[in-house]
């Protein structure tokens, strides 16, 4: 029998999913740009929701904006490198130690304040969506510690970079009215940069991952993040 828990999260994501049908249906016809960043808006709220339902604590806002910083920092100082960047592995990291919430919180906000220098758009909010993913599934994985093994770590960091080739080319589709004929000529020029991402994403994974996670883990224990509400 559900929970009074379960039962009001599903009541939200009906409520939600309702909103986005609607929106769907009120801006329907050539207004694809407004309905697909609407739908990447949307699918972002049930996780900031979730996140200040539970109340993080002060200290662990403040590791979390570090880290956000650290994204941002990252990316501006490879900015010279277009594809070849630290901050999808420094949002693995995040969501690996601190959590699936903390790290789609990092992986959002490091897209949103990253693109006030590299340009703001209607890719901000898909990129918000596809790295807030990426962090959340990294804590996910890392419930049970999966991604301390090597094989599953740069499988999930090529993985990454693949997929958010083609979420982005997806949703770039999207917002022009989307045909498949569309998308598998925007996916097939694509292909070399999506190898560039995936390079990239392990490249970084093999040299900050256990360094961060070993500072990561220190500043939790002692401040006390860890409590089970980090790791799930």
């Amino acid at each position: 029998m559900p929970t009074k828990s379960s039962t009001s999260k599903i009541i939200t994501a009906l409520f939600l999913l309702a909103i986005l049908i609607n929106f769907i249906f009120f801006f329907k016809g050539n207004n694809y740009l407004i309905t697909s960043m609407l739908i990447a808006v949307f699918s972002c709220l049930p996780f900031y929701y979730k996140y200040e339902r539970r109340k993080p604590e002060a200290r662990e806002i403040i590791v979390v904006a570090v880290i956000c910083a650290l994204a941002v920092v990252s990316r501006l100082l490879f900015a010279f490198l277009p594809g070849f960047k630290p901050i999808i592995a420094i949002i693995i990291i995040a969501g690996a130690a601190l959590g699936k919430e903390s790290g789609f919180l990092c992986g959002s906000l490091s897209a949103l304040i990253s693109n006030m220098f590299f340009g703001q758009g209607p890719w901000s909010v898909y990129q918000m969506l596809i790295w807030g993913l990426i962090g959340y599934c990294a804590g996910l994985l890392n419930q049970k510690d999966l991604l301390d093994k090597p094989v599953i770590r740069y499988s999930y960091a090529i993985i990454c970079g693949i997929l958010f080739s083609v979420l982005i080319d997806f949703l770039t589709v999207l917002g022009s009215g989307f045909t498949m004929a569309k998308y598998i000529a925007l996916l097939i020029p694509a292909l070399p940069f999506m190898a560039y991402y995936a390079i990239s994403n392990v490249t970084f994974i093999f040299f900050l991952y256990k360094p961060f996670m070993k500072k990561l883990n220190r500043v939790k224990l002692k401040y006390g993040l860890v409590d089970e509400q980090y790791r799930v």
